[in-house]
């Protein structure tokens, strides 16, 4: 993937020109959604801890957020009134990206397809190694072919969790208010000096509950936001599963060419997270099957996040013989150099 500067002057170049070829809008499209993730992802790991009972206008910006240029200008707007120590961070941490995700969106009535060429019947006709970033877009489509059939799996154990805090909060809330205790979605699961300190609950249910005098109930739309809520976190599941992977298998395209075809060998979705398994050959007689994923884990201070491990295996080489223990790093050094 190229640097961010290098893609900023291919993009800036292009916007002067008033065109952009497509194979160029594409690839900015890809790198810049992924350089954006992850400066995101390094500005939330600096921000403060959020008071999950006090921050009702922030949680809500995030929810309705997530790291992609096409939403950007419109999450800079959301968060440009939140004077809020994380909507600081996380605003300082996409700031160079609104530009160009602004000239993406200009640029998009403007790209330029390359024409077909003529047919020329010259006998046999050669046909040139496909490069690796057009190969890309044929590993994009069987992720996504992987995705799409695999959502509602997603959406369905979302809704299925997000029930379960629910009923869970209601009845830990009856016992706490029957005792005198205070009995907000913080008071109970929010607090990390106390046990049990659950900030994914925590965070359901403040945006599921409102307050009433001293009581706390279930919104009237409490159903239609569980919905939305879980429909939201299984397509950011999808997506992230898509450019992830692509992120990590982007190189190895890249720099061995030829690439010929790709073929999905399954799929699975468990305990909110998506598996999958592909099969890449080349022209040169080699391939490799790769096992792509996105699980849910739970930091030490309770905190959920993803992480998307990912294996190769059943790689040969172009003579046939079988490559031991391919790890990311043998298939970058030994793989990719043979023809």
């Amino acid at each position: 993937m190229a640097s961010f500067e290098d893609n900023r002057l291919v993009l800036q170049a292009a916007f002067d020109a008033g065109s952009i070829k497509n194979t160029d809008y594409q690839r900015l499209k890809q790198d810049f959604n992924w350089a954006l993730e992850r400066a995101d992802r390094e500005a939330q790991q600096h921000a403060p801890r959020i008071d999950y009972q006090n921050a009702s206008a922030l949680l809500k910006a995030l929810d309705d957020y997530m790291p992609m240029l096409h939403t950007l200008t419109k999450a800079d707007q959301k968060f440009q009134d939140l004077d809020h120590p994380t909507a600081v961070a996380r605003r300082a941490g996409w700031h160079p990206f609104l530009q160009p995700a602004q000239q993406l969106q200009a640029l998009k009535d403007h790209v330029v397809k390359r024409a077909p060429s003529a047919a020329i019947d010259v006998g046999a006709k050669y046909r040139a190694p496909q490069a690796g970033r057009e190969a890309i877009f044929h590993i994009k489509a069987r992720l996504e072919e992987i995705t799409q059939s695999a959502y509602q799996e997603l959406l369905d154990f979302f809704v299925a969790r997000f029930q379960r805090f629910q009923a869970l909060y209601l009845d830990h809330a009856e016992i706490a208010k029957a005792q005198g205790r205070r009995h907000s979605p913080y008071d109970l699961w929010g607090r990390r000096d106390q046990t049990p300190y659950w900030p994914e609950a925590c965070d359901c249910l403040s945006q599921l509950v409102e307050q009433r005098q001293k009581t706390y109930i279930l919104k009237a739309r409490a159903p239609d936001l569980l919905q939305a809520m879980a429909e939201r976190i299984a397509a950011n599941t999808r997506d992230h599963f898509v450019y992830k992977n692509l992120e990590k298998i982007d190189s190895i395209l890249d720099a061995k060419g030829g690439f010929d075809r790709v073929e999905v060998l399954g799929r699975r979705v468990d305990l909110g997270g998506l598996e999958g398994s592909l099969r890449v050959f080349f022209t040169d007689g080699s391939a490799f099957s790769v096992r792509n994923s996105v699980v849910w884990n739970v930091s030490v201070h309770g905190k959920p996040f993803q992480q998307f491990p990912l294996r190769f295996f059943d790689v040969r080489m172009p003579d046939g013989s079988m490559l031991s223990t391919p790890s990311e790093e043998r298939m970058n050094l030994i793989f990719c150099k043979t023809t």
